[in-house]
């Protein structure tokens, strides 16, 4: 059975626009090259890159649970590669996610692959891209 998720986008003035659905905030969103002049705003590119690592951790916390693994705390940071490998047309070729996870029990750490195998595995933003998303420890 397949959900469908519905979202909506409004201009607000030259390249600006807000974009949310029914149960969120609104955020304003434009180019990249144009981050310098809209405080506060998002560009699509980095939404992208943020869904695949929000996307990993939710998918991460769940696979811990499955893995009887406590997490004590949880940071991470993304980097994407975005390149013209045509020299034409930009794509986002690589996502690289470096969490930072305490864990209650250090001797659960070698856990970690095995789950970010899984995360790989189940993450719905990761299953939906061409790139491949992956966990640096």
């Amino acid at each position: 059975m397949a959900d469908i998720l519905t979202t909506g986008v409004v201009w607000k003035d030259g390249l600006v626009f807000e974009a949310g659905f029914e149960k969120a905030k609104p955020v304003a969103i434009t180019g990249k090259k144009e981050l310098d002049k809209t405080a506060g705003a998002w560009s699509p590119v980095h939404m992208l890159v943020a869904a695949a690592e929000d996307c990993f951790a939710l998918t991460f916390f769940k696979m811990a649970e499955k893995f009887h693994v406590k997490v004590t705390s949880y940071r991470s940071e993304a980097k994407a590669t975005l390149d013209a490998p045509d020299g034409k047309h930009f794509a986002i070729t690589s996502i690289t996610i470096n969490p930072k996870i305490g864990l209650e029990n250090e001797a659960d750490r070698p856990k970690l692959q095995s789950i970010f195998e899984k995360v790989e595995e189940y993450c719905p933003v990761g299953n939906t891209l061409k790139v491949k998303i992956v966990a640096i420890v």
